[in-house]
This record gives structure tokens, sequence and C-alpha cells, in this order.
């Protein structure tokens, strides 16, 4: 993975965003160059409409899960067995689209914690 791109997507939004062209037209400046992208969706949010902006900029192979027909949008429509955990979906989108899979997908914390003795106040 070269980079993670976090963006606020307006038609998934719950503050109901407008959908502008300005930031529309700088995210597609953002995704150029890209040789390959996972669009990785909660199993509610469908890959597609990031998947054209992904056209759009010149992605020459995209992949998501999707129920829907994706026409040329994606390249590979990954449709996970039964109701997974969403991060097995995803993992299971990024295996099939040729990525190693980790040995042990169980979720832990990273060390060291930070501290938070005082995240809240002082006692008293």
């Amino acid at each position: 993975m070269d980079r993670v791109i976090e963006w606020r997507a307006p038609w998934i939004d719950p503050d109901h965003v407008p959908v502008e062209q300005a930031a529309i037209d700088r995210l597609v400046r953002e995704l150029r160059g890209f040789d390959r992208a996972l669009v990785l969706t909660s199993f509610h949010q469908s890959p597609l409409p990031l998947a054209l902006l992904l056209r759009l900029a010149g992605t020459p192979w995209i992949g998501g899960i999707s129920e829907d027909y994706p026409g040329s949008l994606l390249d590979l429509r990954h449709r996970p067995d039964g109701d997974v955990p969403e991060p097995l979906r995803m993992l299971a989108l990024a295996a099939d689209a040729g990525f190693p899979s980790p040995a042990d997908t169980r979720l832990r914390v990273r060390e060291p914690l930070p501290d938070t003795d005082h995240l809240t106040g002082g006692p008293g």
C-alpha cells in the first residue's frame, strides 16, 4: 500500500454536505497516478460513485465489494459470502485482488498505549 486517502463523500455524509464541483475536481486531481485502487466501503455503501471518480482520474484497475452491476467501473467485483464482519470483508476483497492475507486477523491493541491518566482531569 502506497497511500490512503480519506475524503468525506457527499453521497454518504450524514450531515448532507452539498456536492461541489470544485471539491470533486480536487479529489480527481489527488487520485491521479494510482495504478490500482481498492474501494473499501461499509456494507451499506456502494463503491461505484468513488469508482467513477477513480476512472475519471485515470486509475486503470479498481476493485470493490458491490451487489450492484458495476459496468466498467470495477475490474474486480467482489461478492462476500454471507454476513461477515466488515474488517474480514475488506481483507477478503484484498485477498481476491491478489494481496497477501495476514496470518492472524484478530484485532489487537498496538503498544505502547498513550498515557490517559489525565484524559478527563485529575481526581477530585
